[in-house]
């Protein structure tokens, strides 16, 4: 943390935690919430024993001295503590200790053993959006065997634990189909919305039937540098997504852009086979077709595309909320294709990366 440090005002009355250029006031409640005396903290859960709450809001700081990364910090109510700089910039990272995004741009995918640790696959996979694994097997359970291992539960919906993505006669997904299927995300209609897909690939002969992966990230940095006034439309007009078979009935209603707790465009909700807007007024509705037009294009634009063939054997995991997907259409009579898919959740992977970077 050489770019963090704390700075006190000329009368030592405010601190400010300084991240590179940034600078954060501290309200003396906010750090008196830190504190970690036994007395307030359970050592080994790390849970706070006593009620925030109760912490005076007139509180005040009697003494601030900084040192090298440290402050040692006095409270009108009698309480002492030395804080760490390191674990105030971890307590407001937005990114909670994993890697920031970035948009993949190398000309060929990069695979990862699934024998070997799983830590870089996630740092990868949180840094990039999605990662693909071979020597998976091609066993029917080799996936769910492959994310025990992982600690990454399945997380199960209408179509199972697991589902077919081949072939099927009456097929209530076009998935099950053999046509070409655009840029979507999985399951808006749904709530919590699937955060990670998994699919393993079981055989792949069939002429075409190639992957795509979008990067939302890369298409939201397109929109915000040369359509900013497309932002705010695909970020407030709601659109409802709906699904609906002989057994199941899902609706939810979704911006098409969401942003986090910090103001960020951080998720996309987007599949146009689903989707019914929001009757506005004629002209604004002209607007936000304009603007839900302008991403349909990018998303559809070879610049985003990201096109590979998995192999019997290979598992693709992609976030769910960031990455769309789709495939090319293939001829079922040339040869098999067969995708076993499931939905996992990404404050598991998040964990794991977590505790496999503190092992290293």
């Amino acid at each position: 943390m050489s770019d963090a440090r704390f700075v006190v005002n000329e009368t030592e009355t405010e601190l400010n935690l300084v991240v590179g250029d940034r600078y954060f006031p501290l309200s003396p409640i906010w750090l008196r919430e830190f504190s970690s005396a036994p007395e307030y903290l359970d050592a080994r859960t790390r849970q706070r024993l006593f009620s925030t709450h109760t912490i005076d809001a007139g509180l005040e700081f009697t003494r601030i001295e900084p040192q090298a990364g440290q402050v040692a910090v006095g409270f009108s109510d009698g309480y002492s503590q030395q804080f760490d700089v390191a674990e105030l910039v971890e307590a407001i990272d937005p990114h909670t200790g994993c890697p920031q995004k970035a948009v993949f741009r190398e000309a060929s995918i990069r695979k990862f053993d699934a024998t070997a640790p799983s830590v870089e696959m996630f740092e990868f996979f949180l840094r990039y959006g999605f990662a693909v694994v071979e020597n998976i097997g091609t066993e029917a359970d080799s996936m769910e065997r492959y994310l025990a291992a992982q600690q990454l539960e399945i997380r199960a919906t209408n179509f199972g634990r697991f589902f077919e993505v081949k072939t099927q006669p009456e097929a209530n997904d076009l998935a099950y189909t053999s046509v070409a299927i655009g840029p979507h995300t999985d399951n808006p209609y749904r709530d919590p919305i699937p955060t990670i897909q998994c699919l393993h690939c079981l055989s792949n002969e069939a002429d075409g039937g190639e992957s795509t992966l979008m990067d939302s990230v890369q298409a939201i940095e397109i929109i915000q540098r040369e359509r900013p006034e497309f932002v705010e439309l695909l970020c407030t007009v709601p659109v409802r997504y709906w699904f609906i078979d002989r057994d199941t009935e899902l609706s939810e209603w979704r911006t098409i852009f969401e942003r986090d707790h910090f103001g960020e465009i951080a998720r996309i909700n987007y599949s146009p086979r689903l989707d019914f807007s929001y009757p506005l007024p004629p002209a604004q509705y002209r607007s936000f077709h304009e603007a839900r037009s302008y991403l349909n294009d990018l998303l559809n634009s070879p610049q985003m595309e990201l096109r590979f063939k998995l192999q019997a054997g290979e598992m693709m995991i992609f976030d769910n909320r960031r990455m769309l997907h789709g495939r090319t259409s293939f001829d079922p009579d040339s040869g098999a294709r067969h995708l076993r898919g499931c939905y996992v959740d990404i404050d598991a992977v998040r964990s794991g990366y977590r505790i496999g970077r503190k092992q290293q």
